[in-house]
Formats: structure tokens, sequence, C-alpha cells
């Protein structure tokens, strides 16, 4: 609300607001699911679009459509339905876009803050299942802007807990959840030399000149029982 001068001198109010959010006159919803790999477990696209439909017959929306993204980081905008949903979300007009939680729209501040603008722009709510959706009141926006906080935070964090992880295990000779040509895993997740290894490195070795394929020896190795490591023949130079 914002004072205006009448023709008195005196201010009055007026019902005009700037930036003001209007959302469009429907019961139409679009929904966006997301697991990434490392929080698949958490909350599967199941999940999620069972809590969305309760939502919406809570609420008295339809969804109309839903997007999908599979085992995709919410750190990137790289996502195809991601993608898709903000080019038609400007078509559809929905009033509402369900999602699970605001860090399934994405783990980045910044795309977040643009996903959002993009939505809102087309006269879209964003709504969510799990979590307090915000609405147009000042305490709002102060609990919007903690949530992506902490959705980027908690990513970050992430990402620093997996690389000590792996460093430990590096350190230590622990596996790290890649094969290593010439070695296997033992009960403790320790790489020990696998002894048959060599002996077929060793006949590759001899029946490959130098700089060239060795997809023969290769497909003799396989048949005498020894696997491949990347699909491909990995004969080690040292």
């Amino acid at each position: 609300m914002r004072a205006a001068q009448s023709h008195g001198g005196l201010p009055t109010q007026t019902t005009e607001e700037p930036n003001k959010f209007k959302q469009n006159d429907n019961n139409l919803a679009i929904a966006y699911y997301r697991f990434s790999s490392h929080s698949q477990n958490e909350a599967s696209t199941d999940r999620q679009r069972e809590q969305a439909q309760v939502f919406v017959k809570a609420h008295g929306y339809n969804i109309v459509k839903e997007y999908e993204d599979a085992a995709m980081s919410g750190t990137t905008s790289e996502r195809p339905q991601y993608q898709l949903m903000l080019s038609e979300v400007g078509t559809i007009r929905p009033a509402a876009v369900i999602l699970w939680k605001t860090d399934r729209l994405g783990r980045d501040r910044y795309e977040l803050t643009d996903a959002k603008r993009r939505i809102r722009d087309a006269g879209c709510r964003i709504c969510l299942s799990a979590e307090p959706t915000p609405d147009d009141s000042p305490e709002s926006v102060l609990m919007e802007t903690m949530m992506e906080g902490m959705a980027e935070f908690y990513s970050r964090q992430l990402s620093v807990n997996i690389r000590r992880g792996m460093n430990y295990n590096v350190q230590h000779a622990l596996y790290n959840g890649h094969k290593v040509w010439g070695y296997g895993v033992d009960d403790e997740k320790r790489y020990v030399v696998d002894e048959a290894t060599p002996r077929s490195c060793g006949r590759c070795s001899r029946a490959t000149p130098t700089a060239k394929r060795c997809s023969p020896s290769a497909t003799t190795s396989t048949r005498r029982g020894f696997g491949r490591r990347a699909g491909r023949c990995s004969a080690s130079r040292s």
C-alpha cells in the first residue's frame, strides 16, 4: 500500500501495489519431481507424486502435467524436464506448480531466483507439499530466503563430506566405488591384487602392437573369464 497526494494536498491511501503478484484464476496445476543420486532414498519420485496428489486434493487444484528428472543433481540447470517445465509454464499458465520441497526445484540460489521469477511472471504460485508454502507476507520473504540458502548449503556440505570420505579411502587403500584393473576388493573393502589379472594383461601386451586397439586380445581375455573396465581392454602400463 502506498500513499498518494489528493487534490487538497493530504495523503490518501491507494490500493495499487507495485510488483504485486497476481495468481492465474483457475484450478490448474503442474508438478515437478526430482531425485539425485545422493538423495534417491530420501524421497523417490513416487513419494513426491503421492504427496503432490494429497496436496492438490486438499487445496482444490487439478494437476494437468507432470515433469520428472531422475538421478539429476539440483546444482545444475541442465535438466531436460526442468527446462521443459520453465518453457511451458507461460503457455499452460497454471495457478500453481507443486513441489515436494524447495530443493527439488534446485540447489543453487541464483538459479532458484531466476526459476521462481519466471514461474511468478507466468502467474503461477509455487506450492510445497512437505514445507510451508511461501505467501506474500514479509515474514515469508525471510523464510523463503532461508530455505533457498539451506538447499545450497546442504549440497555444498554433502560435496565436501563426499570428497573427504573419498580422500580417506584413497589414503587407506579402501574401495572407492570404482573397480581398478588388476585389483579386487576384500571383505574389509580394501583393494587387493587380483593374481589372475596380470596373466591377462601379459597376453594382451604380447598379442597387441603398441598404439593399436586391443579388441581381439580383449575378446580372448573376456572368453577366458577376465572382465573389462570402462568397456575397453585396460592393460596397464605399470
